[in-house]
């Protein structure tokens, strides 16, 4: 009711406004005009005033029972409202009740005793295992029992993986797709036989058409100059001469093992030579990571050749006269090569050489005999 009766209020501001805005517009026009219009226009602004009156008397009576149908109207409609979500919620609480329960997975399946794969435990141990499969029971059965002393186990091993020949390196088609830059590195006891695997190597790089190798061995530090004099038979005169020998000096070992070590990194700063051959005990590891860490950060691929023999073997071989005492302490005192180093395998020329000595052996024994 109180909303209605601003509006009403509203509406009769608005008409009366208008109404004096007129009024001022024709007294405006008329200010000159005769005072007769004057009290005309006041008449007619008084029956206009009386009409609005009129018209609000009748609105006020009309307008309570306009204002409670709507209200009634309003309050209606949101019951119905209410009542339809009421209705949706117990349509859907019945259609989930309705709804079948989703299907459970089936049981496991049971154990049956009846089966005739039931695993029992015998209680005679001599007779014999009954097994699902009979033929492999049977093979089973037939095995050859070993004593547990002659049993060996074999496993891989990472040594055997960083191994390669070396003809995978010195001949075809290996060598063409080999590192540009190759350091072979001989270890083992005096008389295990590196200067000769040095100077194969070298022949069978040279045979293949390769460059010079360039050799680096300890032994050179050891060679001395000796000055003799020798009579000539014809004239009797003495003609002086020199020969080289072997010296060893346990003292001086250390030392000439620095030497080794320099000449070897200035080789290859000279860079004069793409293969290098050390030849030389390395017998501990702090000289063979020198010289294999200094090659490959130097552009170089190294490989390491180790000659292990026993003491008889090394004697039998030793052409620089080392004694017993010295081979068996550097034998004893053996460090193995570390296993990420990749090691090279030369047995392959050491069985060519010794077929071709036993060819010669042959051609030898044949010419005789013709």
């Amino acid at each position: 009711m109180k909303g209605n009766s601003k509006r009403k209020n509203k509406k009769k501001k608005k008409k009366n406004t208008s109404a004096q805005q007129n009024v001022a517009e024709q007294q405006t026009e008329g200010a000159q005009g005769v005072q007769a219009n004057g009290k005309q226009q006041q008449q007619a602004v008084i029956e206009s005033e009386n009409k609005n009156e009129n018209e609000d008397t009748q609105e006020s009576i009309t307008n309570p029972s306009e204002t409670n149908n709507s209200n009634m109207s309003s309050s209606n409609g949101a019951n119905e409202e209410l009542e339809q979500i009421s209705d949706n919620e117990d349509n859907f609480e019945i259609s989930r009740d309705c709804e079948s329960p989703a299907p459970q997975p089936p049981p496991p399946p049971m154990l049956n005793t009846k089966s005739q794969y039931l695993c029992t435990v015998q209680q005679d141990a001599t007779e014999p295992t009954q097994s699902i499969f009979p033929s492999t029971a049977a093979a089973n059965e037939h095995i050859p029992k070993i004593a547990s002393e002659h049993v060996q186990m074999s496993f891989p091993s990472i040594e055997n993986k960083n191994t390669i020949t070396v003809d995978e390196i010195l001949l075809k088609p290996g060598r063409l797709t080999r590192p540009k830059k190759v350091c072979v590195i001989l270890r083992g006891p005096p008389g295990s036989g590196k200067s000769h695997v040095a100077k194969l190597i070298k022949e069978k790089e040279l045979e293949m058409g390769g460059g010079n190798p360039r050799i680096l061995s300890i032994d050179d530090y050891f060679l001395i100059e000796n000055d003799y004099e020798e009579r000539c038979p014809k004239t009797g005169k003495k003609i002086p001469k020199k020969e080289v020998l072997y010296e060893f000096d346990a003292e001086m070992e250390d030392k000439y093992m620095q030497y080794l070590i320099k000449s070897f990194k200035k080789t290859i700063s000279d860079n004069l030579y793409d293969f290098i051959i050390v030849d030389c005990n390395n017998n501990s590891l702090r000289s063979l990571n020198e010289f294999y860490c200094h090659s490959k950060d130097s552009g170089f691929m190294p490989y390491i050749v180790d000659l292990i023999c026993d003491l008889e073997t090394c004697l039998n071989r030793n052409i620089h006269e080392r004694s017993e005492k010295d081979i068996n302490a550097i034998i004893g005192s053996w460090k193995h090569t570390p296993l990420h180093y990749i090691k090279l395998d030369v047995s392959s020329l050491l069985e060519n050489l010794v077929e071709m000595e036993d060819a010669e052996d042959m051609v030898m024994v044949n010419c005789f005999l013709l």
